[in-house]
């Protein structure tokens, strides 16, 4: 598998992760906008919490040293880049997607239990982590993907705006949320109130 972007061990939040360098992406993916202005809309965008899916590294340099805002990398964790890829909407952005998938799959299998304990801890990890996702799960039931609403009402996702619900979730104060996603490990979630008040005319 050919190296699109370096993936490296960075510490994000409280937990040892692979991430990926925020601005080898946006090169990847051949964007027009200035690193800057192109991260903190991909961050707005994507609804990314610093310190959970990126960190941000002031870079020490000329620049500081005279007094002036240096340069800051961004560290993604890789869900976070597989979502700003996606979103990107491009060939280029499929392909980096699926990169950080492989990536992923050799990964797991480095990770992959050698022992009869080794396999029985990580088996019980597996178990709390389903137990997690289940009370994730009844507590989500009255919130929403775009996605999903959009199938429930038999119209293409792309019809419901991300910016009208993030607007109607402030509005209503229910902030939006992530849940797991077989296809894209995580994606925003939305409360029914948000979605009552930005599209009254769906069904839910």
């Amino acid at each position: 598998m050919n190296e699109l972007i370096q993936i490296q061990q960075s510490t994000i939040g409280n937990e040892t992760v692979q991430a990926a360098n925020a601005r080898e992406l946006h090169k990847v993916l051949e964007v027009a906008k200035d690193f800057s202005t192109w991260i903190k809309a991909q961050i707005d965008r994507a609804d990314l919490v610093e310190n959970a899916d990126y960190i941000k590294l002031p870079q020490k340099g000329e620049a500081s040293t005279l007094g002036m805002q240096g340069k800051v990398e961004y560290f993604l964790t890789i869900d976070a880049g597989k979502n700003i890829a996606m979103m990107s909407g491009t060939a280029k952005g499929k392909e980096v997607r699926k990169y950080f998938i492989q990536c992923e799959k050799q990964l797991k299998l480095i990770n992959t239990p050698q022992t009869y304990l080794e396999a029985l801890k990580a088996l019980i990890i597996v178990e709390e982590e389903k137990e997690q996702l289940k009370i994730e799960l009844d507590k989500s039931k009255e919130w929403y993907t775009i996605k999903r609403v959009a199938d429930m009402n038999n119209i293409s996702w792309k019809a419901l705006s991300w910016v009208k619900l993030k607007a109607a979730a402030v509005i209503v104060g229910q902030p939006t949320g992530k849940i797991f996603d077989a296809n894209f490990s995580q994606v925003n979630t939305y409360s029914k109130a948000a979605f009552q008040l930005a599209y009254p005319e769906l069904v839910l």
